[in-house]
């Protein structure tokens, strides 16, 4: 028997796309096969799922899984929901789980292996696991941010990285810059690794006196570059500003800075028909939605709205409260750019989701 799923690998690290459908061949029409699959939260032996199914053999002596990505990613998001039962800040940024399947033909052939599931939001075209070791999850190459803001910077994959920061800064009238290594926090299964970059933390690296312009942080592999992204930092010119969050593409939260006070607008709807003699509303609903502005940013900074608009978990930091607070998008506009301006205000719509 053969199957697109490798059993002679032990375990190893998969994309949840590519774990979407498993097929064995080579078996005699009709005969069957159990197959066994089991998901645990994380390398733990705690048991999310569990089911055994027997199929049988297509007369061309195939059995094919199907559509099993759309299960891998609801495990995530559950675990990643479940994670924060209190709502207080966005889920755990790795949310992985492991995949153990097992497997018996008719004939008594047996096998067992275990995969560890990448989770991306959307599949990602042409990507391995490979390159996805090697990516940092941004969808923007360039984030404006501001003394007082905070800012983390995230790296996914198993294999250790080095995260590098480069800046640009001005001290007595004159530029100069500068190179550091930054450490990264571990998290608990080492499957995604995040560290600090807020302009404050970036700051303190600085020689005294120096006033911090920009500064780019690296993912590096020794000392070659994979990937960057630059932080220009500017005043705070509004006295009010919202940070949202939300998963990406590729599976681990981001965050956007949204300026200026939240606009609160009230969403009305009813059905309408006849009590009686007379017709009127009915089941009138009353929704408290909130609007704000990205202020004006380049073509990078709408596609980060763009990827908003589409993910499951979207979040907004509470300040009176000190807390995250789930949000549900509700609309976006993103005007059109034109050849004389590239330049993007998006405006968000959003409620406070029903909590889970």
């Amino acid at each position: 028997m053969t199957s697109t799923l490798d059993f002679t690998i032990a375990s190893a690290d998969v994309l949840a796309s590519e774990l979407d459908s498993i097929t064995f061949a080579q078996l005699a029409t009709g005969s069957w096969l159990s197959v066994t699959v089991t998901v645990f939260d994380g390398d733990t032996s705690t048991v999310l799922d569990t089911w055994i199914t027997t199929y049988y053999a297509d007369e061309g002596g195939r059995v094919g899984l199907y559509h099993l990505a759309s299960l891998w990613r609801n495990h995530i998001l559950f675990r990643r929901r479940r994670d924060d039962a209190a709502a207080t800040q966005p889920p755990s940024l790795t949310g992985g789980i492991r995949v153990e399947f097992t497997y018996e033909t008719e004939g008594g052939e047996t096998g067992t292996c275990s995969r560890r599931i990448w989770y991306t939001r959307d599949d990602i075209l042409n990507t391995t696991l490979t390159l996805m070791n090697d990516k940092v999850p941004f969808v923007s190459k360039k984030k404006r941010t501001f003394f007082g803001a905070s800012e983390r910077f995230y790296v996914i994959g198993p294999t250790a990285r080095t995260i590098r920061v480069t800046t640009t800064y001005v001290r007595n009238g004159t530029q100069g810059s500068s190179a550091h290594s930054l450490s990264t926090n571990i998290d608990s299964d080492s499957f995604a690794r995040s560290t600090d970059v807020s302009p404050s933390r970036i700051q303190a690296l600085l020689p005294s006196g120096a006033s911090l312009r920009e500064y780019t942080v690296m993912v590096c592999s020794g000392m070659t570059e994979l990937d960057s992204c630059l932080y220009i930092v500017e005043q705070s010119h509004y006295a009010k500003r919202v940070q949202v969050a939300w998963l990406n593409r590729w599976g681990v939260y981001e965050t956007l800075w949204l300026i200026g006070a939240e606009q609160l607008k009230t969403d009305r709807s009813a059905d309408f028909g006849f009590t009686g003699d007379h017709y009127s509303a009915l089941d009138i609903s009353v929704v408290e939605t909130f609007q704000q502005s990205t202020g004006y940013g380049s073509r990078a900074m709408a596609d980060q709205v763009r990827d908003l608009a589409a993910s499951p978990d979207v979040w907004r930091y509470d300040t009176a409260n000190s807390r995250w607070q789930r949000i549900t998008i509700t609309d976006v506009d993103i005007p059109r750019p034109t050849p004389t301006n590239e330049a993007h205000a998006c405006t968000i719509t959003y409620r406070i989701a029903k909590q889970y």
